[in-house]
């Protein structure tokens, strides 16, 4: 995965691991930001698969033979091997883009939470 990729998702990760404090217009702009990051992530998980599917078949196009002595069980475990790197950077970017949903709802429950609290006011 290019650097560019990768600084990318280093920002997005501490955005996510950032604390926040109690105030409805830090969860209506922290909301806004999430947005932006699952978008975000979605496009990065699929190059992220793009590139590791590409992994692969280079692996089949350039050592042909020497997998073809192989068992299925130990051609999986190759392939998983030498692409561990790029499946890293899939389960990363999917992580990623799950946690962006969850920390949405979670902010839509606070938003709701404080709405109902001013109402009682």
């Amino acid at each position: 995965m290019k650097q560019t990729y990768i600084d990318e998702l280093n920002g997005i990760q501490d955005f996510l691991q950032q604390e926040f404090k109690k105030d409805p217009s830090v969860y209506v702009e922290r909301l806004r930001l999430l947005n932006t990051f699952l978008a975000r992530t979605g496009v990065l998980l699929a190059v992220a698969k793009y590139e590791l599917a590409s992994e692969i078949g280079k692996i089949y196009e350039t050592e042909a033979e020497k997998i073809k002595s192989f068992t299925p069980t130990q051609t999986k475990e190759y392939i998983k091997g030498r692409t561990a790197t790029a499946s890293f950077y899939v389960d990363w970017c999917d992580r990623m883009n799950s946690n962006c949903v969850h920390q949405a709802e979670n902010l839509r429950t606070l938003l709701s939470y404080e709405k109902a609290q001013m109402q009682f006011v």
